[in-house]
């Protein structure tokens, strides 16, 4: 495993030994962890709001907000160590009571995973919602399990909830566990122009990427503009557009 040769170095011990909440917090900060559901809010600001004592409930949001998006549903599927460990982590510094996933129903496969997973947790729920536009949006999946309001220009701590994204908890729990920061991505490549629909991890920053060298890596079928959904596009202001070769990214380590 690469990742376990960054565990013994020094450089990391200060990351590694985690004692309380803060220390989870300052954790979180240095690893530059920000939600990877496509708002990109500080996940360390959101874990900074247990402080003030008034989180119940953790939202686990796993409802992926566009209809071709199933980066999340590879997490669930083939992380659930790291989703595990994640939950973990927070039932020991969080004083929150209640964890629900909120994951739609067209996921069963992700429901039944996570029921299994958690079936002796009493404290964890795993909520089917309706697979709807827009369920993923933070708020939206909030009301959805909780029933709570959070009000306009507020943030999901001012009715006692923190919300964070699957694929986030995962990363918390494999930088805890590793001292190796977020340096990939996942990407949904899916529509009726992609010939094999599939997701692509692909390096953070690389160098001289676009949109249509990943096209090209899902058998793209010559059409000549085709929406790319990542975390949240549809949701968000702006598609940020990453530059790269397709043999920049298998140099810098993309996988397909």
């Amino acid at each position: 495993n690469v990742y376990n040769s960054f565990i013994s170095l020094e450089i990391f011990d200060d990351i590694l030994v985690i004692e309380s909440l803060d220390g989870l917090i300052e954790a979180v900060r240095k690893s530059g962890l920000v939600g990877l559901g496509g708002a990109g809010f500080p996940t360390a600001v959101k874990l900074a709001s247990e402080k003030n004592g008034k989180i119940d409930t953790v939202v686990i949001n796993a409802a992926e907000c566009e209809p071709y998006l199933t980066s999340d549903t590879r997490t669930i599927l083939e992380r659930g160590d790291a989703i595990k460990r994640g939950i973990e982590l927070f039932e020991k510094y969080l004083s929150a009571e209640k964890y629900i996933f909120a994951v739609e129903k067209n996921k069963p496969e992700c429901i039944k995973t996570l029921r299994e997973m958690f079936a002796d947790d009493s404290r964890v729920e795993v909520v089917s919602l309706p697979a709807l536009y827009p369920q993923g949006a933070e708020k939206v999946a909030i009301y959805n399990t909780t029933r709570r309001i959070v009000p306009e220009g507020g943030l999901p701590a001012d009715v006692g909830v923190l919300a964070v994204n699957v694929t986030t908890l995962a990363s918390i729990a494999d930088y805890v566990a590793t001292g190796m920061p977020l340096v990939e991505k996942c990407v949904t490549v899916d529509g009726t122009a992609i010939a094999s629909p599939k997701n692509v991890i692909a390096p953070i920053g690389a160098g001289n990427m676009n949109w249509t060298a990943i096209m090209k890596a899902c058998d793209d079928i010559g059409v000549k503009y085709a929406m790319i959904e990542q975390d949240n596009a549809v949701e968000s202001d702006s598609i940020e557009c990453m530059r790269f070769s397709y043999n920049t990214l298998s140099k810098l380590g993309g996988r397909f």
